[in-house]
């Protein structure tokens, strides 16, 4: 892939932002002492993205046609509609769920992510202009789930999308969201996205993230996350396609009794790169986390899984696991794995580990034996392997969704 002069795609970006926003001396100082990702970074040592242009052009909203929605999406849920990363009331359902209140304003930028950079800092400038809050009321307990669906148009430009999405639960409410992006096209673009997501106290939110990407897509998430009292939050990410994927998953535990769990799922065929980057803070004593992250690749394609568990001396009583295992079912396919604790309490069960390695020849010889062949073979195994994380779905209609989008990655990836 071409190379791009990283300084001069950043003065265009910024030169953009300026024309829409207007900054303040603070945030600009900010944005220019920022840069891309080299790889002696070492969060970004196995993952730096393709810029295919020097320039990109800053989307805004475009009117498309209804049938640019995904097919095939659960027609229980409520449907709320971003072009080029904004929100379109055209494409949405009218009517929300009892107890969602959905406004747009600014990110606050209240949660600290783990690592500042610069795709953060650009998000933020830009979401002066496009932020969308989605407000859950104290004690609702909404039981539609509430689809986030991405459309990227092609324009036969290479665009520059940035989603910015603040999500609050107020106290003793729950609700499950799904953030889907799917059909994207094959023009060039990158997905520039920052969630921000804050649970009161007792709150419950179950997240399911589906990433289809395109060969020449690139989409970067941030999803940060701060957790009150005695609340429990389910992140679980599907990334399949092709392109670059890099997710940056940040939670800090708050609470006394607040728990989360993490759960990934990658399917990478052809040349895809998925990086998951998770940064878990456990801050406080009698807090518990889960982390589970899974990946299946073939063909030429990258994996990468880089956990941190940090809990601080106060933190007392904290349980926290960390486990990736990731099956390479071709020899050029490869895994890099980075699991970590850092932990300044005594008082703790913490345990992390990763595998890396190909599928076990015995229950393949097993199945062959009973007369299925060999692509069958794989076929059923891997899908074993992945049903451990889709399980963790709550929603039927959703897991159904997702289990149908995995079973036709699996049977491509194990044919080849």
């Amino acid at each position: 892939m071409a190379s791009t002069n990283s300084e001069s795609l950043k003065s265009s970006l910024l030169e953009q932002i300026r024309n829409v926003v207007d900054f303040n001396g603070d945030k600009e100082s900010a944005l220019t002492q920022l840069h891309f990702p080299v790889k002696k970074q070492e969060e970004w040592k196995y993952s730096i993205p393709n810029f295919l242009a020097d320039s990109y052009q800053l989307s805004s909203l475009q009117e498309v046609p209804v049938s640019s929605i995904p097919s095939g999406l659960p027609s229980d849920a409520c449907k709320l509609v971003f072009v080029n990363g904004v929100f379109s009331s055209e494409l949405s359902d009218k009517s929300l769920p009892s107890g969602l209140e959905v406004s747009f304003c600014p990110l606050n930028n209240s949660i600290k992510p783990f690592e500042e950079n610069l795709f953060g800092k650009l998000n933020e400038a830009s979401a002066e202009k496009q932020g969308i809050h989605l407000h859950v009321h104290k004690n609702a307990s909404i039981e539609k789930s509430i689809l986030l669906v991405h459309i990227i148009p092609s324009t036969g430009l290479s665009s520059w999308i940035q989603p910015s999405i603040s999500i609050h639960l107020e106290a003793n409410s729950s609700a499950s969201f799904g953030e889907i992006w799917e059909g994207l096209p094959a023009d060039h673009f990158v997905a520039n996205a920052v969630n921000e997501i804050r649970l009161e106290s007792g709150a419950n939110l179950h997240w399911l993230h589906i990433q289809d990407g395109t060969s020449d897509g690139i989409i970067i998430n941030q999803t940060r996350v701060a957790c009150a009292a005695n609340s429990l939050f389910r992140h679980i990410v599907l990334s399949t396609g092709s392109g670059f994927v890099r997710n940056n998953l940040d939670i800090h535990i708050e609470g006394s009794g607040a728990h989360a769990d993490m759960f990934g799922l990658s399917l990478g065929n052809g040349s895809f790169h998925c990086d998951h980057h998770s940064f878990l803070h456990h801050a406080v004593p009698n807090t518990t986390s889960n982390q589970l992250y899974k990946g299946i690749y073939s063909g030429k394609s990258t994996g990468v899984f880089n956990g941190k568990i940090l809990v601080d001396q106060i933190a007392q009583k904290t349980n926290a696991y960390q486990s990736g295992r990731n099956i390479l079912l071709s020899p050029d396919a490869k895994v890099y794995a980075k699991p970590q604790l850092e932990i300044f309490a005594d008082d703790v069960k913490c345990s992390h580990g990763a595998t890396i390695g190909q599928l076990d020849e015995e229950p393949l010889f097993y199945l062959r034996s009973r007369g299925l062949d060999l692509a069958t073979a794989r076929l059923l195994l891997v899908r074993a392997f992945a049903s451990e994380i889709l399980m963790q779905i709550n929603s039927d209609s959703l897991r159904a969704y997702a289990e149908e989008k995995a079973i036709r990655q699996l049977d491509e990836m194990t044919k080849s």
